[in-house]
């Protein structure tokens, strides 16, 4: 279970408490990258989310924010997005299951949104359908810049809209997610990209 906070506001908590079973997990909620793994319980049960720790057998008082999660969920990504009308702890927390095989220098897509998307990536080209998750290749060879341009197609349209023109950055010891998500009571998509890096093996000479 790994974590990142989207566009958290000015004084935002950057952890949270996940109670979980008889256990209780201090989650951090990174902005700018994943946060480490951590391993919670096997089995089926409910994870209330509150912004204090309460130890077993006592549980939190007031509003929680709660995840129902399966005995299959063992390698997903909480995202976590602001929610001023939630009680307590003023976040909305989402679950994404991701692939175990997922080589240092690729891609994973992530479309938690309605529209279709697709484009150039580097060398790749990619078609992400709504709710979708999709990996690509290294979208380039060598470390150093790269081309990005992605378009999306709203549901119901079939006029398609510029997303993403710009320069990114590959590097070959890194993972990137990329997350397509939705703006604030809208259908118009965003992307954030997180880094996943992982340090080279040290040349023995």
């Amino acid at each position: 279970m790994r974590c990142v906070y989207f566009n958290p506001p000015a004084g935002a908590p950057d952890v949270m408490f996940a109670h979980v079973a008889d256990k209780v997990i201090e989650v951090p909620m990174p902005s700018m990258n994943l946060s480490t793994p951590l391993d919670p319980p096997s089995g089926e049960y409910v994870v209330r989310f509150s912004d204090k720790r309460v130890l077993p057998p006592e549980t939190p008082a007031g509003d929680t924010v709660n995840l129902k999660l399966t005995e299959n969920d063992r390698k997903f990504i909480l995202l976590v997005y602001p929610n001023p009308k939630q009680k307590g702890l003023p976040i909305t927390v989402s679950k994404v299951t991701i692939d175990s095989s997922f080589p240092l220098g690729s891609m994973m897509w992530i479309n938690t949104t309605r529209n279709l998307v697709g484009g150039k990536i580097g060398t790749e080209t990619l078609l992400l359908k709504p709710g979708a998750i999709v990996r690509t290749k290294a979208p380039s060879k060598e470390k150093g810049g790269y081309s990005v341009r992605l378009d999306y197609q709203a549901p119901k349209s079939r006029e398609q809209k510029m997303l993403v023109n710009t320069m990114w950055r590959h590097d070959p010891n890194s993972r990137q997610f990329i997350f397509v998500t939705s703006m604030p009571d809208t259908d118009i998509p965003a992307v954030n990209a997180v880094a996943d890096f992982e340090m080279p093996e040290p040349v023995t000479p």
